[in-house]
């Protein structure tokens, strides 16, 4: 005889605690308090601090974003309104479940509405609303098994989600609100599955239903070549191994698949920047900025190209304007002191401006050799031999640190310190040039400025060895 799908099933005891919807609003208010202190709440050293990555951070197994990110919210009605609805429906819930399946149900619910926004989107969303949808979904399909779902998920309840999703999805597409649609819809989903399980009719075609869901909702996190955002990500992947051919490919196929997306545009214009195709590269990062005004990667990346080609006070304003649109983008403080130490233009060349945006850059992000090599450069062209020496040798003790570019200073700036090793630092700055970066200019030209403050010249028949200067 089959149950009657209108049969209660056995309740928790009202009075149990829901101590797991407690502390999932205790951590949602704690993060929103946090991120709202920082200097800089919205750029993504900030809420990487709070659980929310990029979808590049997250292809590269940060995964633990797809949970994390759901405790964040924009503002105060987004956290109030999903709080309530935590408050209405989670506590019902546990105590009708149980706290440990409640726990797998937040984290299944947290998952799967946030890898198929990731899927469908570029990214996770934030904020408990996937999850809200998750718990309505269970409840509307399981009331007429538990009794105490009924009075919460009534008429006006189910009216008020669905026209809410509806509203989203229109706002969304109109341009006036940027909703995580399909979290919303994937949550619904899942919780009408898992609620669907509670009935025996459904049970068994319910929990295979869920189950797909959630396998395709993981393999989606792994393998989704209809997604630009993880096109991008498997691109740089390959830019950072070195394979700019294979990175300009990816980039130009997730540009295909929305030729809207500006941070495809700037990643090609990158690739193509350190490939040495420098009209590409500048046609690119402009696109880019086009698309989005407010994109300081691009404008940093914009003025390395400039740089690159000479055009020296074009990548002053470039980098003064990244750092307008991010005053914490640290590499941008690298790249604006490198110009001001290095430039051969007089106009643009200021040795003490140079070292205030390289300590600037440096006391962003103290882990980066690159920022210090610019610290030791424009400390070097302020005439600050001690305090560059220092800078460098910290660079070349830091990860990816200690090439050339660092060596001829080292060289230069233990010369001017007396020190006799200096012409071994010479000698091995130009071997790793010659093997490395045999067509740089602007390495050829730190050469020379080494053999005039050593008085020495590279041997052309013994790239490495210094000859007598005459």
């Amino acid at each position: 005889m089959t149950e009657p799908e209108t049969a209660p099933d056995a309740e928790a005891a009202p009075g149990r605690t829901p101590g797991l919807t407690y502390a999932v609003i205790v951590v949602s208010v704690f993060a929103f308090v946090g991120r709202s202190l920082e200097s800089y709440p919205w750029t993504w050293a900030a809420l990487k601090q709070w659980g929310v990555l990029s979808s590049w951070d997250i292809y590269e197994g940060g995964y633990w974003a797809l949970l994390t990110s759901v405790f964040v919210h924009t503002g105060f009605l987004h956290l109030a309104f999903n709080l309530f609805w935590l408050w209405m429906l989670g506590r019902a819930l546990e105590r009708s479940i149980g706290s440990v399946r409640a726990l797998l149900f937040f984290v299944g619910a947290a998952w799967v509405s946030s890898a198929f926004q990731l899927a469908a989107s570029g990214d996770t969303g934030i904020g408990l609303s996937g999850v809200g949808y998750a718990l309505f979904g269970f409840m509307w399909r399981a009331r007429s098994r538990v009794p105490s779902f009924r009075p919460l998920v009534n008429r006006t309840v189910i009216t008020l989600f669905f026209g809410w999703m509806v509203f989203c999805i229109v706002a969304t597409h109109a341009g006036t609100m940027n909703i995580a649609n399909t979290a919303h819809f994937a949550g619904l989903v899942f919780g009408v599955l898992l609620g669907s399980a509670v009935l025996p009719r459904w049970r068994r075609a319910a929990i295979v239903a869920a189950t797909v869901l959630c396998v395709a909702g993981t393999v989606t996190v792994f393998w989704a070549p209809w997604s630009p955002a993880w096109t991008n990500s498997h691109a740089w992947r390959a830019q950072k191994e070195g394979d700019y051919d294979r990175a300009i490919a990816g980039y130009t196929r997730a540009i295909e698949l929305d030729a809207g997306s500006y941070t495809a545009w700037a990643s090609r214009g990158r690739a193509r920047r350190l490939k040495g195709d420098y009209d590409a590269a500048l046609a690119d990062l402009t696109r880019a900025i086009e698309l989005e005004p407010l994109n300081a990667f691009a404008y940093a990346e914009r003025g390395w190209v400039k740089h690159l080609r000479k055009d020296y006070a074009g990548a002053i304003a470039d980098f003064d304007r990244a750092l307008e649109v991010n005053p914490r983008y640290a590499w941008t403080y690298g790249g604006l002191a490198w110009v001001r130490a290095t430039s051969p233009d007089p106009e643009v060349r200021d040795s003490e401006r140079a070292v205030e945006a390289a300590r600037k850059g440096v006391g962003l992000a103290p882990e980066e050799a690159y920022l210090w090599t610019a610290l030791g450069v424009a400390l070097y062209s302020a005439g600050q031999y001690e305090a560059a020496l220092e800078a460098l040798e910290t660079a070349m003790d830091l990860p990816d640190g200690g090439d050339g570019y660092d060596w001829f200073f080292v060289a230069m700036a233990r010369h001017r310190l007396g020190m006799e090793d200096a012409n071994e630092w010479f000698d091995k700055a130009v071997a790793w040039a010659h093997e490395h970066e045999p067509d740089d200019e602007e390495l050829r030209r730190f050469q020379v400025q080494a053999e005039e403050v050593l008085g020495v010249r590279a041997d052309p028949e013994r790239p490495g060895e210094a000859a007598d200067g005459g």
